[in-house]
């Protein structure tokens, strides 16, 4: 009776394994959809589709986009992380969504490191501090004086708590030591509305937001929050340069698939992620929106997996720092 069970066990796991092969094999069979958990126009969205329209060509079926917005992203993602596990749903994650998160939401819904699949980084981009037209300061350490003795009338704008616009800004207010009104917006096209109509004063965004707004003069660029200097930014000082070298803020993306994903579909995905960031089309894309491709070494599953545990130590730390507590 014991080898008869053994032999069923061993034929179900035998069953099970050519079933996966064959679903990797096959995959994909039919569209795929990736689920952004910000708004159309911003900057995690823009970078999705390139790539979007990228892997359709490879794999030869649609790869979608839908937008789930709320709760700084954590709502989309949340989807992802219910979804079935079988390749066909996945999601873009940031520091907002993966590593701010859990300090923010005591009811999260999702473990970021327990519950998906790590399939591949994309593109990382500087975040620039921006404000709007009006405020007396041509210099970051200018404005850094101007908040300070208007912190109670200045307003920082951004899309959501634990998103990077407010991980970006609140990490410059506190090393500058004010803590002005706060505005939190479902997305960046309206945002950056109410900036330009002098509604609210400054934000942190990514260079593919607002650079024809700076190139304009509609908006005034203060610094970009890295260590040297944005090439679609090349008149904007960086941190070191503006006087805040603990100002480091990088936005980075890149996709997951629900936990219990067989590792044979996500590795194909992750491999053909990383052919197309390889290709010059969409690296001239990303370039003129200020995204940097992941180099090849930086692409793996093992080492995004590594990397978004180093990033939610260290967002987890500065939230708690900044006095922010889960709701």
């Amino acid at each position: 009776m014991l080898k008869k069970s053994m032999l069923i066990a061993s034929l179900a796991a035998a069953l099970t394994l050519v079933t996966t092969t064959g679903k990797a094999d096959d995959y994909p069979s039919r569209p795929i959809t990736i689920i952004v958990p910000y708004s159309a126009g911003g900057g995690a969205d823009v970078i999705a589709r390139i790539v979007a329209d990228a892997l359709s060509n490879e794999f030869k079926e649609r790869v979608l986009v839908e937008n789930v917005t709320g709760a700084g992203g954590t709502i989309g993602v949340r989807r992802v992380a219910h979804a079935a596990p079988d390749g066909y749903t996945l999601g873009t994650v940031s520091p907002g969504t993966h590593a701010a998160a859990s300090a923010l939401y005591k009811n999260l819904g999702y473990d970021p490191l327990k519950d998906f699949e790590m399939a591949g980084l994309t593109g990382t981009t500087p975040i620039v501090l921006v404000t709007r037209k009006g405020i007396p300061a041509k210099t970051l350490k200018e404005f850094a004086e101007y908040l300070k003795a208007n912190e109670k009338k200045v307003t920082l704008a951004h899309v959501g708590p634990g998103s990077m616009t407010h991980l970006s800004c609140s990490m410059f207010d506190s090393i500058v030591g004010v803590n002005p009104t706060a505005a939190a917006y479902r997305g960046t096209p309206p945002l950056m509305q109410d900036l330009l109509g002098g509604r609210v004063d400054y934000t942190c965004q990514q260079p593919n937001g607002v650079i024809g707004l700076i190139s304009k003069g509609d908006i005034n660029a203060l610094a970009v929050a890295d260590d040297h200097r944005e090439a679609s930014l090349p008149n904007v000082p960086d941190a070191d340069e503006a006087g805040f070298p603990d100002l480091k803020a990088t936005a980075w993306n890149g996709f997951v698939m629900p936990k219990g994903t067989p590792d044979a579909i996500v590795n194909k995905f992750n491999k053909v992620l990383a052919k197309v960031l390889d290709d010059p089309a969409v690296v001239k894309r990303y370039a003129a929106i200020g995204v940097t491709v992941r180099p090849p070494e930086q692409r793996t599953r093992e080492f995004q997996r590594k990397f978004m545990e180093e990033e939610y130590v260290r967002y987890t730390t500065l939230m708690k720092k900044i006095g922010i507590k889960p709701q």
